[in-house]
């Protein structure tokens, strides 16, 4: 029987993307370019690949990672509310087994307490649990473009949130799309760090969002209510999906103003056919 080769720093990034470009549950932190985050942060890249007969069949993005409060860990994906594995559908579940054994041989010997993963992940079993212990539930928005402008306006998007945007329409507010490191540094960074402020939260440096639009190029862009913002998303699309990440708000009427406009957008210019959002509302749309 063929057994599970662990590639512990898969480096080949053509291969890598294919992989998950074709992934139905991937996202833009899966992608080689997340790496970006060791010259953000110094974390160490671990790139998994699971191979089998010759062939690709699974992936985990990680970094090593260390604090004064939670020591040495292997977490997929830092900074992301998604990660953990990749893995093909027919996976079977004793390759599953070899695949979790053979990390904790890996953490073993790199004296890392444990493996950190967000997100839900792919499995090829039924029951994930009997391996691994989920905490901290988070939901995900999935909305499929796949239908006329009006229809999604009329049928999908909440009363409440056509309401907010109507608001932000009658107070003139206007949508500015842009990706270039000025809107990052002069619009939506002074925005985040308000933000954080008022949530106390600690903020990332512009250090993070600038080496992303370095590794990610014109595939992370910017929306933003004009030069001073009361609301601004970031967004990366991949293939057929696109993801509005970072978002920071003054109001939920501006919000749902952005995104009301990334829905008209995509829809009309013949883009990514589904947007995703992370939150912990997911029936409401642009809330």
């Amino acid at each position: 029987m063929a057994t599970i080769d662990t590639i512990t720093d898969f480096t080949d990034e053509k291969t890598w993307d294919a992989y998950v470009h074709a992934h139905p549950e991937s996202r833009f932190c899966d992608l080689f370019a997340y790496r970006c985050v060791e010259k953000a942060y110094g974390y160490r890249p671990r790139y998994f690949g699971f191979v089998k007969n010759n062939e690709l069949v699974g992936v985990l993005p990680a970094f090593e990672t260390r604090s004064l409060f939670f020591g040495r860990r292997l977490v997929s994906q830092p900074f992301s509310e998604y990660g953990g594995f990749l893995l093909n559908p027919d996976l079977a579940e004793e390759d599953f087994q070899e695949i979790l054994e053979q990390l904790k041989r890996f953490l073993s010997a790199r004296k890392l307490a444990e493996l950190e993963m967000h997100g839900l992940f792919s499995k090829p079993v039924a029951n994930p649990g009997q391996y691994l212990a989920k905490s901290n539930a988070q939901s995900l928005a999935f909305l499929p473009l796949d239908r006329p402008l009006d229809e999604l306006w009329s049928r999908v998007i909440t009363y409440q949130v056509r309401k907010a945007v109507q608001k932000a329409e009658r107070s003139g507010l206007k949508v500015v799309e842009r990706s270039d490191n000025s809107t990052l540094v002069s619009e939506f960074f002074p925005l985040y760090l308000a933000s954080m402020k008022r949530l106390g939260v600690p903020p990332h440096s512009i250090q993070y969002y600038l080496q992303c639009r370095a590794a990610f190029g014109d595939r992370m862009g910017n929306t933003s209510n004009g030069p001073t913002p009361p609301a601004t998303n970031i967004l990366t699309s991949e293939a057929s999906v696109m993801k509005a990440s970072y978002s920071i708000r003054r109001s939920g009427a501006a919000r749902s103003w952005i995104i009301a406009i990334i829905i008209s957008r995509v829809t009309s210019a013949g883009g990514p056919n589904t947007l995703k959002l992370s939150t912990r509302h997911p029936t409401r749309w642009g809330g």
